[in-house]
């Protein structure tokens, strides 16, 4: 063996067992470790290559550095009313649900709040444009898609014209996500003087080409007043064409309270995370919705320092139903954890309901979905697919009194990958009406049985295995 085959090999060594190494102690998922140490051992010097580009996590290093100190984020927020502004009988009716998210989520339970749903781009574009139209200080918009067709371009002027107005304007866009339309809006925004950033754009130095580790979250605020959130884009997809069938139904939010710092605190959050930056704008008294008391609080989570937080908070509250766990989500591929808690929630007598589309945009999610279906079918928990269009909405609601609405989705890319929102909101009049709009859901839905699942044709059962074998990846 000559001089250089022996330098190669040993760099061949190296490489692969730092990167394997790397990968068995800082990975959390072990399927996801073990497939990166064996790419590492098996492919020289192209497995290192692809785990130092798409396997290190190196966003929860720039979250450390960057993330906010306990002043600055005081300086952020405005007077909340906290948990402790509650009466005796609020915190002891929704106590374990209470006690369960300050436990995981370190943000306050915020009473004094409203919640509108918002249905479909028809309920929320106008409703957010007439906001933004009303700005006077501030607005702060935080999205995945933004796309740079009729409805991207209202935004655009909307966003322009509050710039003109002397109005403090910050966009934030995902950097996979502004990838959907060509030319990208980004251009025209920053050309009207808006500030636009994208959050870890695609890029070789430094490094990082990764699909995941996206911004999820949708988050618009007007003025420290108004906020929303949900799952809706800026597109024209979100829309009814003229002419055409509805392709995607969705829902928004419209928040107003103190639950609107939470979000403006988290828009902050992200943008620092970005830019570096502690951005100075106007402050605006915040004028509260006499009428409603809503309980609620922002949850965060991504795959930063709040890594699965959802995913406990989740997990947790189903462990705390006495009576029914309704779940819609437009991709559904649960973990073994939250398997083993929805049997087991089954088995205590808890009504369980999952609402989920027969079609999705994404047949492999289907695929590995149904996959897993018939343990869920075989405990009777109640399956159903929602005939088109297809629905992207997510919510969770327990007992008829706690809701979760928000961006995440049941699926590793949203409990472990991606950067997400969810609003916890522990309300019984709320609650009740959520239940009725997914009840009409159920209704115009089919409901799936444990033979049908089982029936598949073996083509079908070894293509729904593959898919769920990458279930991790998707």
């Amino acid at each position: 063996m000559n001089s250089s085959t022996q330098v190669i090999l040993a760099l061949y060594l190296l490489t692969s067992l730092y990167s394997a190494g790397h990968a068995l102690i800082d990975k959390r998922d072990s399927r996801a470790a073990l497939i990166w140490i064996i790419v590492c051992l098996i492919l020289p010097f192209i497995g290192p290559i692809g785990y130092y580009f798409f396997g290190i996590n190196r966003i929860a290093r720039i979250a450390k550095k960057l993330s906010l100190t306990i002043a600055e984020k005081d300086k952020l927020k405005g007077d909340n009313l906290r948990l402790t502004d509650y009466t005796s009988e609020i915190a002891q009716k929704y106590h374990e649900f209470i006690h369960i998210s300050n436990s995981i989520e370190g943000r306050e339970l915020l009473s004094g709040n409203d919640v509108v749903l918002l249905r479909h781009g028809e309920g929320a574009y106008p409703v957010m444009l007439e906001a933004m139209s009303q700005a006077k200080n501030l607005i702060v918009l935080s999205t995945y898609i933004f796309d740079n067709d009729d409805t991207g371009n209202q935004f655009a002027e909307a966003l322009a014209d509050a710039k003109g107005r002397g109005v403090d304007v910050y966009v934030l866009i995902d950097g996979f996500g502004a990838l959907y339309s060509f030319p990208s809006i980004i251009h025209k925004l920053i050309k009207s003087g808006v500030k636009c950033e994208k959050f870890l754009p695609l890029k070789l130095i430094p490094p990082s080409l990764s699909i995941n580790l996206r911004n999820h979250r949708k988050i618009l605020v007007i003025d420290q007043c108004i906020g929303f959130t949900g799952g809706i884009n800026i597109s024209d997809r979100h829309l009814k064409m003229k002419g055409q069938a509805r392709k995607v139904s969705d829902m928004h939010f419209k928040l107003q309270g103190p639950i609107v710092d939470q979000l403006l605190d988290l828009f902050w959050t992200d943008w620092m995370m970005m830019t570096g930056e502690i951005p100075i704008y106007k402050q605006t008294k915040r004028i509260n919705s006499p009428t409603a008391n809503m309980p609620c609080r922002v949850i965060a989570d991504g795959p930063d320092k709040d890594l699965n937080k959802l995913g406990l908070i989740i997990h947790s509250a189903i462990c705390t139903a006495k009576l029914t766990v309704t779940i819609m989500t437009p991709y559904f591929i649960p973990s073994r954890e939250m398997i083993a808690i929805l049997l087991a929630a089954s088995n205590r007598g808890i009504i369980i309901n999952i609402i989920l589309p027969e079609k999705s945009n994404l047949p492999y999610v289907d695929a590995a979905s149904r996959n897993m279906l018939w343990e869920l079918l075989e405990w009777n928990i109640n399956v159903y697919y929602q005939p088109a269009p297809f629905e992207h909405g997510k919510m969770i609601i327990i007992d008829s009194c706690y809701v979760l609405i928000g961006s995440a989705n049941i699926d590793p890319r949203s409990l472990r990958l991606n950067f997400e929102l969810m609003v916890e909101i522990l309300d019984e009049k709320f609650a009740q009406e959520m239940n009725s709009e997914l009840q009409i859901i159920i209704e115009r839905s089919r409901q799936v049985s444990f033979e049908e699942v089982e029936s598949r044709s073996l083509l079908a059962r070894i293509k729904d295995s593959l898919a769920w074998l990458f279930s991790p990846y998707l």
